[in-house]
């Protein structure tokens, strides 16, 4: 899924090992320790952590909180960011609004896709007044904002030259409820179509007009080149609108989801007593890969010698070796999923439909 943060994320829970610490433990649990012609690559060996991490996160998944910023009156907000430090999310498990009371207050939601929001209309240009910073000719675009990305920019009006003066512009509205805002995107004095730059962030979809005199020197962000409105998940509060954020003061929603375990760099959000399982997870992989290019050995005489060589029996060798350890992988993670600890109770799926979810 995409997920969006309406806050800054906290700093990643994590700690060593690394990951160049866990191909290290790899390479000595299944005997390939670095040497002059090692069985495995190191890229061979991450992509099994990561199949094996892929695993693990679907039975006991990374579960992280963030905050999104209420919008008042609004019931649509983006699901929690994909593009942090922690990977991306998978699902939804919880939403608190608001947030601070005690008990916690649990409120039901559903996810749904962003419909496109399409292409906006060209905007209107007038002049607006006889003083302004504004001299030259000039020529707009508009996009629209949806709850999760931006479209596209659509056509450029018709050409205005000032004076001295400042600029109206009529602004075309976006489909509702899904457009929170208008970007609105001007050249530079004389400048050629299709170098716009962000001139204001229109931040409502009700007003039909605005007032340009910001200078040249003011303008910095392009054109977005992709439309990203589309099919982008969203999350929907299954409230009265009477329950919904207050606009004037909106206050935040706290969403709880599950997303992938990671292994990087900087270390692991793995717990210290499931770093063995998924490096035994890994090992499986690592060997059930090796075993499909002995699939090209075959049985022959050797020339020299007389001797017949059989290389056939390898690909079998390697494939039972894979599967024990992904058999051995399989029961310990049948063990997790069954275990108690501190935080969490027997849990026989994550990901599931919680009970507090009201289908419509």
């Amino acid at each position: 899924m995409t997920v969006y943060l309406g806050a800054a994320p906290a700093q990643p829970p994590f700690a060593t090992p690394t990951i160049g610490d866990a191909l290290t433990r790899l390479r000595q649990d299944i005997f390939d320790q670095a040497g002059p012609s090692p069985r495995w690559q190191d890229s061979d060996l991450t992509r099994a952590i990561d199949r094996a991490l892929d695993r693990f996160s679907f039975i006991q998944p990374f579960v992280q909180t963030c905050l999104i910023a209420g919008v008042g009156g609004s019931r649509l907000y983006a699901l929690p960011a994909s593009a942090t430090v922690f990977g991306p999310g998978w699902w939804i498990e919880a939403v608190e609004f608001p947030t601070g009371f005690y008990p916690r207050r649990y409120v039901p939601y559903q996810e749904l896709a962003q419909p496109g929001l399409g292409v906006p209309a060209a905007p209107t240009s007038a002049i607006a007044g006889p003083v302004g910073l504004l001299t030259g000719t000039y020529r707009y675009r508009v996009t629209f904002v949806g709850v999760a990305g931006e479209t596209m920019a659509g056509p450029s009006g018709a050409s205005l030259t000032l004076a001295a003066g400042q600029a109206t512009l009529t602004v075309p509205l976006g489909p509702s409820p899904y457009t929170r805002a208008r970007n609105l995107y001007r050249t530079p004095a004389n400048g050629a179509d299709g170098t716009q730059l962000l001139v204001a962030t229109i931040a409502d979809n009700t007003s039909a007009s605005y007032v340009d005199n910001a200078p040249d020197a003011s303008l910095t962000l392009p054109m977005p080149t992709a439309d990203t409105t589309a099919q982008a998940m969203l999350l929907e509060l299954s409230l009265t609108n009477s329950q919904l954020p207050d606009p004037t003061a909106p206050g935040q929603l706290q969403a709880t989801y599950g997303s992938k375990h990671l292994w990087a760099s900087n270390g692991t959000s793995l717990p210290e007593q499931h770093h063995d399982i998924v490096l035994l997870g890994a090992a499986a992989y690592a060997c059930l890969a090796f075993q499909v290019p002995t699939n090209d050995l075959f049985r022959y005489q050797d020339g020299e010698l007389r001797d017949m060589v059989d290389e056939q029996k390898a690909p079998e060798h390697w494939l039972a070796a894979g599967t024990r350890l992904a058999d051995r992988f399989e029961a310990r993670l049948e063990e997790v999923k069954r275990q108690r600890d501190a935080q969490y109770a027997e849990t026989a799926q994550w990901g599931s439909v919680p009970a507090r979810w009201q289908w419509t």
